[in-house]
């Protein structure tokens, strides 16, 4: 299960707080048991059956050294890409806009609360992002739909807002990472296994990365949802094994050593080396020494 901060599920709670509930979802278990793509009973307002999984997916960006924000995706339980088609329930950025500025001066003790904020590619804003992805996903999911309660466009796109800050800015990449030991070097490497096991340690999920020949590019964090998708009870598919999800649906594989590679000239304070040698653990010795041997020029 994905892994909260006190601190965030707070956040969370507050905001689910201020948007008005079905009385539909008032029947459902509590907690949760239903998870999606596993062919969960009960009522279908408590659980998410469509898309039924998802993934959400941040890019490297190599020249401001910062993990971006770039989408939120729906799969189909096979793993694949799926598209929403629901031209009815669209939204522009600036219906969005407008929301955000009501929410924004009637909320100011949520925002407040919420130490994190979105990081976007440039010329990207955060109304321009949920537009899109309200669009591409949210109008799908069938637990935010007029039949399980929500019929006003403020109730449906404001727990589609909410949960998707909170789930881009609870993934924070560059924090698993950190954590292991792991940092941006223009000639460190590291084992794609290491890497894919700090993604999953810190957030809980299915990290697939994204490489173009050994660097790094991005990375896609695939879920499954138990109970409602606002709710964010999110999980690592257990249904579909990681190989075959990642044959399926990654289209950008990577060897089985990566660079995570800044812009030049980046001076990272902390190497792994450095680091390594300051822990009592000392965990990945070997690993380090053997990375240093093969990026020895020469």
């Amino acid at each position: 299960m994905m892994k909260h901060t006190s601190a965030q599920v707070a956040l969370a709670n507050l905001f689910f707080s201020l948007v008005a509930g079905s009385s539909l979802t008032a029947e459902c278990p509590d907690p949760p048991t239903a998870v999606s793509c596993t062919n969960p009973k009960g009522p279908s307002c408590c659980f998410t059956s469509e898309p039924g999984q998802f993934s959400l997916y941040q890019r490297w960006d190599r020249e401001e050294t910062t993990w971006l924000t770039i989408a939120l995706r729906s799969l189909t339980c096979e793993g694949f890409h799926s598209t929403c088609k629901s031209p009815t329930k669209k939204y522009s950025p600036e219906d969005i806009s407008q929301y955000l500025a009501k929410f924004k001066a009637r909320d100011q003790s949520t925002l407040a609360l919420n130490p994190h904020k979105l990081v976007l590619a440039p010329g990207v804003s955060q109304a321009s992002l949920i537009a899109s992805e309200w669009e591409r996903t949210g109008a799908c999911i069938n637990t935010l739909s007029k039949s399980c309660g929500y019929t006003k466009p403020s109730e449906e796109l404001g727990l589609f807002h909410k949960t998707l800050v909170s789930l881009a800015t609870t993934l924070d990449t560059a924090h698993f990472l950190s954590v292991k030991r792991i940092y941006p070097s223009e000639t460190q490497s590291y084992p794609k296994e290491r890497i894919v096991d700090a993604l999953h340690a810190g957030s809980g999920l299915l990290p697939m990365l994204q490489c173009r020949s050994d660097e790094i590019t991005g990375v896609e964090y695939v879920f499954v949802t138990r109970g409602l998708f606002q709710d964010m009870h999110f999980e690592s598919p257990k249904h579909i094994e990681f190989n075959e999800l990642a044959a399926r649906a990654n289209k950008y594989p990577c060897p089985s050593k990566v660079r995570l590679i800044p812009k030049a000239g980046f001076d990272n304070k902390e190497t792994d080396q450095a680091a390594s040698a300051k822990s009592p653990n000392n965990e990945h010795k070997d690993d380090n020494a053997k990375d240093d041997a093969d990026n020895t020029p020469g």
